[in-house]
């Protein structure tokens, strides 16, 4: 009976290997498997630093490191030649405030309703929790990993979700098996918000402000208390122990920063002013509106992340009719939204004149629109070379990291991008992503889809591909809709197995469905998960114990 079993058993995954042997190529990245570590790119264009370019290089990756960059490089016997003719190479991008890897959780509300003293609650429930270790909070299976890995970004400083205090912040590599894996430094920041607790205190901004005031000074004593017992216990009664204000302590010492976020010029002020009356060192990340206060921070010499969370930018279609009846009022309204937006998308260059160094923050930006972002900036007049600083320098700098990152140069990690043509032009592809020397292709997309035409919906017929350990394959993918509910199934060309598509649903771009290999001797539950971007998918299938897969398609004509 177990032999039977046994064999059974093994036939069915066997088959189901073959399956998913026709239908994967690289979807959105695909993280290769190869016979060494040694990595060659020849004839590249190779921007080392904002402004500093060498054309036809070499770079030889070797052991996660940068192992040599420049033209007549020796390349050794056992590299793998990367084909990147003729492409840009920049140093890998750093996210200099971001909650990468973090899974946003879900507030409690019924707990925070149950508080008995709401002027009193716990801290957990206050949002002081600055104590928290994000080692404990990584997923490296966390979609905005790979998001961010495709625009280019090799490193992220991830902070915690939460409120006034969430946690510690880490500098972390965007790419691992394991929170450990993901890790390179911790902690790097004491992250603090001027974001209140629902229905409990400190609820408002000036609570935030009492309440973060409070516990620094509390802190001061009670380190000053610890101090003094451990130099001389004698007849002192033992300090109790406090992991809120413990936490407070690397503050106090000036070994460990506190990252900010403030978006607007009230929070950059009142920031600003705590940081004056406590002496704690500062950065400050999440900047939209700086440029009244750009004065402010080049006298406060504190580190700046600007954000990439910019109001959409809608190209001006008035009809001139139209705009000839507006009222006075009307247009001086209109006048200054578009003044805002003007001043939103030029920060850097505002802040650039000013002799403001600054980084960029993807917290809150979509994935999908943080380089249309960057486009717009270089239209309205930021260069590239200083966006780019923003990219790599300078936040290498701020955070630490010049030596290990932010610059192509030999000894340093092998965190790099490389393009098929200037990173700021319009429909450039990122090709290849080094992150500590391990490499992420991508492949080329097409210019524009068969019909010229932008198709709404899932409906309709998919080709897709796969590929897992062995080997590649293809398939189609059916959907139909019937009012607001949705049909489908998925078909293996190589086996010609036919699967019902349950539980669909679909969220914007976003496509989810199920569905349950069988091959007669077993059955298994798979889970896809679908990115559309108008006829071509990308995304993931999950498939439990055997591990997850990345699905690409485009869409059949009908």
């Amino acid at each position: 009976m177990n032999s039977t079993f046994t064999r059974q058993r093994f036939r069915f995954l066997m088959a189901l290997l073959l399956l998913f042997s026709y239908h994967i190529l690289p979807a959105q990245d695909s993280k290769l498997r190869p016979v060494s570590d040694v990595y060659a790119l020849e004839n590249v264009r190779v921007v080392t630093s904002p402004g500093n370019i060498v054309e036809n290089a070499t770079i030889v990756i070797k052991n996660g490191l940068i192992h040599a960059v420049g033209q007549n490089i020796a390349i050794p016997p056992d590299a793998i030649y990367v084909k990147a003719d003729s492409m840009t190479v920049y140093a890998g991008f750093i996210d200099g405030l971001s909650n990468a890897g973090i899974p946003k959780p879900k507030e409690d509300n019924n707990r925070r309703n149950n508080v008995e003293n709401p002027g009193n609650p716990p801290n957990e429930l206050a949002g002081i929790t600055p104590e928290a270790d994000i080692r404990l909070m990584l997923d490296p299976s966390d979609k905005s990993i790979g998001a961010l890995r495709n625009l280019g970004f090799t490193m992220a400083h991830a902070v915690p979700y939460g409120r006034m205090l969430p946690g510690t912040g880490a500098i972390i590599l965007l790419s691992g098996d394991h929170a450990d894996d993901l890790v390179y430094k911790d902690p790097v920041s004491f992250y603090s918000q001027l974001e209140g607790a629902r229905g409990v205190y400190p609820s408002t901004v000036i609570g935030v402000m009492a309440k973060y005031r409070q516990l620094y000074r509390q802190a001061q004593l009670a380190k000053n208390n610890a101090l003094t017992y451990s130099q001389n216990p004698s007849g002192m009664e033992r300090p109790s122990s406090d992991r809120v204000l413990e936490a407070f302590y690397p503050v106090i010492d000036g070994t460990l920063p506190v990252m900010f976020h403030a978006e607007d010029v009230k929070s950059i002020q009142r920031v600003l002013t705590l940081r004056n009356e406590l002496g704690f060192k500062l950065m400050i990340g999440g900047i939209k509106q700086g440029w009244d206060v750009q004065d402010d921070l080049k006298s406060a010499g504190v580190p700046v992340f600007l954000s990439l969370d910019l109001p959409e930018w809608k190209e001006d279609k008035k009809d001139s009719a139209e705009e000839a009846s507006w009222s006075d009022e009307r247009k001086r309204l209109e006048e200054r939204k578009s003044d805002l937006l003007q001043k939103h998308y030029t920060l850097p260059a505002t802040f650039t004149s000013a002799g403001i160094r600054f980084g960029f923050s993807s917290m809150g930006a979509k994935e999908s629109d943080i380089h249309k972002t960057l486009l717009k900036m270089k239209e309205k007049g930021v260069s590239e070379d200083v966006l780019l600083a923003g990219l790599t320098t300078y936040p290498a700098e701020m955070l630490g990291l010049s030596r290990v990152a932010g610059t192509v140069s030999s000894g340093k990690l092998a965190n790099l991008v490389v393009t098929d043509k200037s990173y700021f032009e319009e429909g450039v592809q990122v090709r290849y992503v080094f992150v500590e020397g391990k490499m992420y292709e991508f492949e080329a997309k097409k210019a524009s889809n068969k019909n010229g035409k932008k198709s709404e919906g899932p409906e309709g017929t998919w080709s897709y591909s796969a590929q897992t350990p062995n080997g590649t394959g293809t398939g189609q993918i059916q959907i139909n809709k019937s009012g607001d509910s949705f049909t489908g199934e998925i078909k293996d060309n190589q086996s010609g197995y036919r699967f019902d598509l349950d539980n669909i649903t679909v969220d914007g771009k976003n496509v989810m469905f199920e569905f349950t290999y069988n091959d007669g001797n077993g059955q298994l539950p798979l889970k896809v998960d679908l990115e559309m971007d108008g006829n071509t998918f990308s995304g993931m299938i999950d498939g439990g114990s055997i591990g997850k897969f990345p699905i690409k398609g485009e869409r059949i004509p009908e």
